[in-house]
């Protein structure tokens, strides 16, 4: 319970008086947390926090992973700046130790501002060097976790770059050559025979043709399970999935999602997704598998990349479920929410070309390699429309791209011809 001496140590409210005093103390809740407990999450509705005991980590999802942003202590206070632009937080919040929080809902907290300048003034002035703070963030040039030395028709190298694109890790990708003048002009000397597709860290360490699971582990994405039994268990992290795990999640059941690229399954190739509920203006479909992932961890789900599920072992209580590498489940329940597949080319020895020039589904992470090409899209369904635009938008094609096909959804056909495909 918040009390009037309680907000009288706090030196952000020193221009208060007994009625402002009393005023918050009825209006503002008191939050307590365990060490590893979330306060508020990135996405959330904003509210207006004042640190009373305890420290929070400040986070943001990047990369991939949960990346620290900046610490709160006793008497700091945030949430004030989206607020006040009207946005959604932009961070996470959580508890590094036992913490006691002052909460004020954000109608709340404009009405202070209203009654009292001085308060007013204090509280814009800090966002003003945050949002200044924040500006010098965002103009920097985004950090690559890693370099991918790969020849640019390798097939491993195009499952490698296509999972890190797709889980949104940064990375940079040099070809072999470039690599060996670029180490020759510093003075190193690497082995002629390095194998490739290899991957280089910023801390010195190498990867030489690692599996997905291994690379996964090596960027700490979950790829282990974090119990042995499951109320329910969820085989694909597409929309479908991803869908199943909010909201078996949100009703309290023990939950796991296996899915063995990355969040989103094929609707997360997509441009834009433009008829899911809520989202009027569309959402690109990375964006929607990424949301998705951030709710349904949020709500309590268990969520494993970079694994095959190869046995199902259906029981009287529990379901056996054997994962590649040996780890194995139970649930209670299982849902298998494998998606679809594209429909494959009959041509002959096409099977060879895979990941080498030939690619199905809207492989943004191959656009650079195709750069001045020409490209051509067999199939004419929206999926065929929305790689053209996506193509030409990102301006990586030199040349229009061909759809061939018999049937091209009309909207994307318009703006397919709108950007210059034939």
């Amino acid at each position: 319970m918040i009390t009037m001496d309680m907000l009288r140590s706090v030196a952000l409210f020193a221009a208060f008086d007994d009625e402002h005093y009393a005023r918050l103390a009825m209006r503002a809740a008191e939050v307590t947390l365990l060490p590893g407990e979330y306060l508020i999450y990135q996405g959330e509705a904003p509210a207006f926090f004042v640190i009373l005991a305890g420290k929070l980590a400040l986070t943001k999802r990047i990369g991939g992973r949960e990346q620290p942003i900046a610490t709160r202590t006793i008497g700091d206070y945030f949430g004030e700046v989206p607020i006040l632009l009207g946005v959604s937080s932009p961070v996470n919040a959580r508890a590094t130790e036992p913490v006691r929080v002052l909460r004020l809902g954000a109608d709340e907290f404009r009405a202070l501002l209203a009654d009292l300048p001085a308060f007013a003034r204090t509280v814009c002035e800090e966002m003003l060097r945050r949002v200044s703070g924040g500006q010098r963030i965002a103009i920097a040039a985004p950090t690559s976790l890693l370099t991918l030395v790969a020849d640019p028709w390798d097939p491993t190298a195009y499952r490698l770059r296509d999972f890190l694109a797709r889980n949104k890790v940064l990375f940079d990708w040099q070809p072999p050559d470039v690599v060996l003048r670029e180490d020759a002009s510093a003075a190193v000397h690497p082995s002629i025979s390095t194998p490739t597709p290899h991957i280089r860290f910023h801390d010195g360490t190498s990867l030489f043709t690692p599996t997905l699971r291994t690379l996964a582990e090596r960027l700490e994405l979950p790829t282990v399970p974090g119990a042995h039994e499951y109320d329910v268990a969820i085989v694909g992290g597409g929309p479908t999935g991803l869908s199943a795990a909010v909201y078996a999640a949100s009703e309290g059941l023990h939950t796991l999602m296996i899915e063995r690229v990355a969040p989103g399954g094929q609707a997360g190739t997509s441009s834009r997704i433009e008829n899911y509920l809520g989202f009027p203006t569309g959402i690109a479909g990375e964006d929607l598998g990424s949301r998705a992932w951030d709710q349904a961890v949020r709500l309590g789900a268990d969520i494993v990349l970079a694994r095959d599920v190869v046995a199902l072992t259906p029981g009287a209580a529990c379901h056996a479920i054997s994962l590649d590498g040996g780890d194995s489940v139970r649930a209670r329940t299982v849902l298998l929410a494998t998606g679809v597949d594209w429909r494959h080319l009959v041509v002959p020895n096409i099977d060879h070309f895979l990941g080498r020039g030939v690619y199905y589904g809207a492989a943004r992470t191959e656009a650079r390699a195709c750069r001045g090409a020409d490209v051509y899209l067999v199939g004419g369904g929206n999926s065929a429309g929305q790689a053209g635009t996506s193509s030409r938008i990102e301006n990586y094609l030199g040349f229009p791209a061909g759809i061939a096909g018999e049937e091209l959804g009309r909207r994307a056909s318009d703006q397919a011809v709108r950007l210059g495909a034939d």
